[in-house]
């Protein structure tokens, strides 16, 4: 008798364990197609004039006549700042990935066969008629 309860624990924990293996379908992960990049640049650009005038005076004579150039000298700078933002805006669409599928193995094929649900259900049935059929003989009365 505690023979026929340790097969059918054993038989249960096998089962249990068959159905925590089981198989996971395929997933698939979504991948954005088209892909922005923005870049901003900021900054500053000085332009700068510098202009030197000078103020001179020539004196020179020619015979009884004094001649007297005169010139001005001005000094001129000048600092402009330019504020500039370049924007540089970059597309690249990325191809959509497609499945690869590869050959199974002989044992995940068999996870595949045995792991569906008709297969589970006839297996579960069928552990709980032995169940019953067990119990039923253990307390079946015998004729001596």
């Amino acid at each position: 008798m505690e023979r026929m309860k340790g097969l059918f624990w054993g038989l249960l924990a096998c089962l249990l364990i068959t159905l925590l293996a089981g198989c996971r379908t395929v997933r698939y992960v979504p991948v954005e197609t088209v892909r922005t990049d923005s870049v901003y640049v900021d900054r500053w650009q000085r332009d700068s004039v510098y202009v030197r005038d000078s103020v001179w005076v020539n004196l020179w004579t020619a015979g009884d006549t004094v001649f007297v150039d005169k010139v001005n000298v001005k000094y001129l700078y000048r600092d402009r700042w330019r504020h500039d933002t370049v924007a540089v805006v970059r597309r690249d669409s990325v191809q959509v990935p497609y499945l690869v599928e590869k050959e199974l193995s002989i044992w995940e094929m068999t996870k595949i066969v045995f792991c569906s649900p008709l297969v589970i259900g006839i297996v579960l049935i069928t552990a709980g008629c032995i169940g019953w059929l067990i119990s039923w003989l253990i307390k079946k009365p015998r004729n001596k």
